[in-house]
């Protein structure tokens, strides 16, 4: 019942603009934030038809309420319901089987889910959130997330850094819509221009997604925060949404066949959406290092390269334009450019804006 407080409480701060209808045969004909709680599911209004249904029932009873859904004629189903694969062990695989279950009852009726074990969707512009109802502002970053907790984290932190979201979707267990389906949603999404994901595990074949991040990675930035890394990592991935975590060599190695961004904590994926905000998508790969030291060029240099960025000469033209703001005395203005102690802020200044 809190969790169904939270969201329905929401969508009445929001001002959803569409009718609400809050299913519990124990609060029959009494309300919840002003909207009316209905017996049964067969016993709400045919008109207008039901979207989308949350699903907040102990996990045993969850195909019921599917099948109930699907005679009702709704085609959308979120669970938020815990109590699957994650909790499932080498002995018991019940809650596998009850996801199963769960699949062939969503097929017989045509619906799609997104979960279990989710929060779901925010969506401002639609004013629906699982985040506290003042921050539901819109803007140009789409976030999924198999963390419920990572999502709403997220959520909460990113207007005080300057940035809000056009949806957020919190993926759970990935039985139906996963990963690869809100992808090539966001790819399309006019209101999208950054994406960022938490990945704990894939559930489709992974060849599906390289081709589709080439393809996204041309027009907007794809930042990913892989979950479960190392070994005791990919046991906490089997615990928290059943799924296997994955070897990290290969993500490592598809970021950098597929030019996706790989971070390792939410403040580095915060600062990279910040980045990503300020600053526009590189025409080219080519790189200038200046510096004031020999070895922080060289050091600089090796990470440069090592990112599978390269370092192409400085032209002969540019080289004598250089040449007028900083002396050759102690400098090396090739790439990497090393101004040694003859350098001038203007001189700085108009190097950077040359090479640029």
């Amino acid at each position: 019942m809190g969790g169904l407080t939270r969201y329905v409480g929401n969508l009445k701060v929001c001002k959803y603009p569409n009718p609400v209808y809050p299913v519990n045969p124990k609060y029959k004909d009494q309300e919840l934030a002003g909207y009316k709680f209905y017996e049964s599911i067969s016993s709400i209004p045919e008109d207008p038809p039901v979207d989308l249904a949350l699903v907040g029932v102990p996990a045993k009873i969850t195909p019921k309420i599917i099948e109930e859904l699907g005679k009702k004629g709704v085609s959308f189903v979120h669970i938020f319901s815990s109590g699957y694969s994650e909790l499932d062990s080498e002995s018991d695989k019940s809650g596998k089987k009850l996801e199963e279950e769960l699949i062939k009852m969503a097929s017989k009726y045509r619906i799609r889910i997104l979960g279990p074990n989710c929060m779901g969707i925010h969506n401002p512009k639609g004013k629906m959130t699982f985040l506290m109802a003042p921050l539901i502002k819109e803007g140009p970053v789409a976030f999924i997330s198999q963390s419920g907790g990572i999502a709403v984290g997220h959520g909460m932190v990113s207007p005080t850094l300057g940035y809000n979201f056009s949806k957020i979707i919190s993926l759970g267990n990935q039985i139906d819509l996963d990963l690869i389906d809100f992808l090539q949603y966001f790819k399309d999404d006019p209101e999208t221009k950054i994406i960022g994901l938490y990945v704990e595990n894939l559930k489709r074949d992974g060849k599906k997604l390289m081709p589709l991040l080439k393809e996204i990675t041309a027009t907007k930035p794809v930042i990913i925060w892989k979950g479960g890394k190392l070994q005791t990592g990919h046991q906490a991935v089997m615990s928290h949404t059943g799924g296997m975590a994955g070897n990290y060599k290969l993500w490592q190695a598809m970021a950098h066949q597929t030019g996706t961004i790989l971070v390792d904590d939410l403040e580095e994926l915060t600062e990279m959406v910040q980045t990503c905000l300020t600053y526009p998508i590189p025409k080219t790969l080519g790189t200038a290092v200046l510096s004031m030291s020999g070895g922080t060029a060289v050091d600089s240099t090796d990470k440069v390269e090592m990112n599978g960025l390269i370092m192409p000469r400085i032209s002969e033209n540019a080289y004598r334009k250089i040449n007028e703001y900083i002396p050759e005395v102690n400098s090396n203005l090739k790439n990497p450019l090393e101004f040694g102690g003859s350098n001038t802020l203007e001189g700085t200044l108009k190097t950077i804006k040359l090479l640029a």
